[in-house]
């Protein structure tokens, strides 16, 4: 990075500089605290009594009330999938999920078919047996979901 002189700077801050040269040099100064300190160095009283003209007094007001005008917009969050807190919030999205299904199945008497279907004796129940709790359980719940979907159609129909 090239670092400008005083002598630079002096020719910067009365205009003497060509138009490119000067905008390089505006530029070196936002990114330079080195040369920024010496050109504000460089700011005598003449450069403020003229910025106090070219710059009305009541502009920070001017300006706080364009932004006070201004409607907000709101800004939508985006879904990180790196953020921590998404992947927590989808977790337990996840968990609530598997809750309301244990829940329902545990309604549904899916899980008492189950035991029902092994015997007392502590052994482990014949391939036949495993059949039938199949057959008991698709057709109980294939019949729950159809009779259910039957009702709720009806009830769309009577409101009609």
């Amino acid at each position: 990075m090239r670092h400008y002189s005083e002598g630079e700077w002096i020719k910067f801050n009365n205009g003497d500089c060509p138009q490119e040269s000067a905008r390089l040099m505006e530029e070196h100064l936002q990114s330079c605290a080195g040369c920024l300190e010496i050109f504000l160095d460089l700011v005598n009283r003449e450069d403020i009594a003229r910025a106090e003209e070219t710059i009305p007094r009541d502009f920070t007001q001017s300006v706080m009330q364009l932004i006070d005008q201004k409607p907000s917009i709101p800004i939508q969050a985006q879904k990180n999938v790196h953020n921590p807190a998404c992947k927590r919030q989808r977790l337990l999205v996840y968990y609530a999920a598997a809750a309301v299904l244990t829940l329902a199945f545990m309604g549904g008497g899916v899980f008492q078919a189950l035991v029902d279907s092994y015997p007392d004796d502590g052994t482990i129940a014949s391939g036949l047996n495993g059949q039938k709790v199949e057959q008991k359980l698709n057709v109980n719940l294939s019949d729950r979901i159809a009779d259910t979907a039957n009702q709720w159609l009806n009830s769309l129909e009577n409101q009609k």
